[in-house]
């Protein structure tokens, strides 16, 4: 029996996107198995030198697994500070472009293992551009697996673009801040016609503070490791930038919301005067 056109094209497609993953993760074998060896004193003990792939489990948010492998990581990196940086922002792209949903515990990690502004530059860069080349891939093969799989979400989304097609920028900021999967985001981007530009810039922007708030938790983690817990005074730290991210979320929608008012009045005022 022969596979109709849309059977074939979703054939290709997952096949296509299978060889890639398995091309990403045979790079990514090659790099740790080249890997300088553990630090002695136990700091490394329970965790395999493929530090890697030790990351896919917590991609729940595990985050005695983040404690552990911070102190193996902080051990390491002592010792080969830029294999460590190349490996985190090479796992982070890799991962981020075939869209594997692991960004939240890697940018929890650099917080943890980066002084503050090296961990945002290297996730805000992953993220960006991990996005941007899923965008890219996406453009080429994600049309035939999503409309089998995901076709409301899809049309819902191409929708809400069309809508929203005058503030693209800002729509896509509002798609980092919003509970709709960024990796269906970086999939559909192409397909619902929401333009590259816009979704990268939106993406830096969108994603900014964010990424600045999971790095402030991998800090509160290795304030924990080397200090010890304590609620009031990390609470007291943390509380108030979750509470101003949190608003921020509307902060897009609302401004958008201006600029249709904005652009109504205006359309508003020529009918009266052609009358």
């Amino acid at each position: 029996m022969e596979l109709t056109t849309t059977q074939a094209d979703l054939k290709r497609s997952v096949l296509i996107y299978l060889v890639c993953v398995t091309a990403l993760f045979g790079s990514l074998a090659t790099v740790v198995n080249t890997a300088p060896p553990a630090p002695e004193g136990g700091a490394c003990d329970g965790v395999s030198r493929e530090l890697a792939w030790d990351l896919i489990p917590m991609r729940s948010g595990n985050t005695a697994a983040i404690i552990t492998l911070w102190k193996c990581a902080t051990a390491y990196q002592a010792q080969n500070w830029w294999f460590v940086l190349a490996l985190y922002e090479l796992v982070f792209l890799g991962l981020k472009s075939f869209a594997l949903p692991i960004s939240f515990a890697l940018s929890i990690l650099g917080g943890a293992i980066f002084q503050f502004p090296l961990s945002q530059l290297l996730v805000s860069l992953g993220e960006t551009l991990g996005s941007t080349i899923c965008y890219l891939l996406a453009s080429v093969i994600a049309k035939p697996i999503l409309e089998h799989f995901v076709p409301q979400k899809v049309a819902s989304f191409r929708k809400r673009a069309h809508e929203e097609r005058d503030h693209m920028f800002l729509f896509n900021i509002f798609l980092r801040l919003s509970p709709f999967p960024n990796w269906l985001v970086n999939c559909s981007s192409p397909i619902v016609g929401n333009p590259l530009g816009k979704f990268a810039a939106g993406t830096f922007c969108g994603t900014f503070f964010p990424v600045m708030l999971l790095g402030r938790c991998g800090y509160v983690l290795r304030t924990v490791g080397e200090e010890g817990f304590d609620v009031a005074k990390l609470t007291k730290q943390n509380f108030p930038f979750a509470a101003a991210l949190a608003m921020m979320q509307f902060l897009p929608l609302y401004i958008i919301r201006l600029k249709k008012q904005a652009a109504e009045g205006k359309s508003n005022g020529k009918g009266k005067k052609a009358k």
